[in-house]
């Protein structure tokens, strides 16, 4: 089992990284795309994963960094050959944005199965909803999703995969947490957010009065560099590959101040790496 980080960025637009996204890919050959933030599906093409292979997409959460490339996604796999259902699983509201995407592009879909005389099958989803504790497995591996704190999103999660011999944990958008620290006990990996915030472009910054409430606001849903650290410690994690990364990071002090409580590897997440 193995990870390929597909995109590392956050909401902010960046070039140098694009939105939330990874696939996990296992040794039976199936491949599992988690959350699908802009330009997930031509990072996909980039990492040499069909997209029609991918049959199954789990959400961490339905912020629009997460799902924004949903769309894309669907309907591209779809033109390149999908015929089967896509299994897609996140949380409440999962099914109705997913019907609603299908609505969205109701008039292209009509459009592109009459190039074949109205005999293509029509895309189609199926959509679980799911909670706490719930168990996707597959041939050789298996995927539980645990409830993290992401506030005021509900529910959102992390998620933690266990082959043989191999566990991978992602956290999910989360403030330092001890479901995240509890799920990831004893990982080899641990994907984690961390913001770093002193690097923020101006006009985000501007949206607050001070520095300080921006970094209270912030690190009350998020993951700050001070912070990230003592999760991977606590969890005693092998590997800590940090994600979701404002643009202008700066990485050598990034690291300075995770390494102050984590001993253990450290990577800072680019797009494409395999972990």
């Amino acid at each position: 089992m193995r990870c390929q980080l597909l995109g590392t960025g956050c909401p902010i637009p960046d070039v140098q990284r694009q939105g939330p996204s990874q696939v996990m890919l296992f040794e039976s050959g199936e491949s599992v795309l988690v959350d699908c933030g802009s330009g997930a599906a031509m990072q996909l093409v980039r990492a040499g994963v069909p997209l029609k292979k991918v049959k199954t997409l789990l959400f961490t959460h339905h912020h629009s960094d997460h799902n924004i490339d949903y769309g894309h996604f669907l309907l591209t796999s779809w033109v390149m050959g999908r015929h089967d259902p896509l299994r897609v699983y996140g949380g409440e509201r999962m099914k109705r944005i997913s019907e609603t995407l299908l609505d969205l592009h109701a008039y292209d879909i009509e459009l592109r199965r009459s190039f074949k005389g109205g005999t293509r099958p029509y895309p189609s989803i199926a959509a679980h909803e799911v909670d706490q504790g719930f168990v996707l497995e597959g041939k050789g591996w298996r995927a539980a999703f645990f409830e993290n704190e992401h506030p005021p999103v509900t529910p959102s999660f992390g998620i933690r995969f266990e082959a043989p011999n191999r566990c991978i944990v992602i956290s999910g958008d989360t403030r330092p947490c001890d479901a995240v620290i509890k799920n990831a006990r004893g990982a080899d990996v641990l994907i984690h957010e961390c913001m770093q915030l002193t690097n923020l472009p101006p006009a985000l910054k501007a949206s607050w009065n001070s520095e300080a409430e921006m970094v209270r606001d912030l690190g009350s849903y998020h993951t700050l560099p001070e912070d990230v650290g003592k999760v991977a410690r606590e969890a005693r994690v092998k590997k800590l590959v940090l994600t979701h990364l404002v643009p202008n990071t700066d990485v050598a002090k990034l690291l300075e101040v995770v390494r102050r409580d984590y001993q253990g590897e450290i990577v800072v997440g680019e797009d494409l790496m395999v972990v």
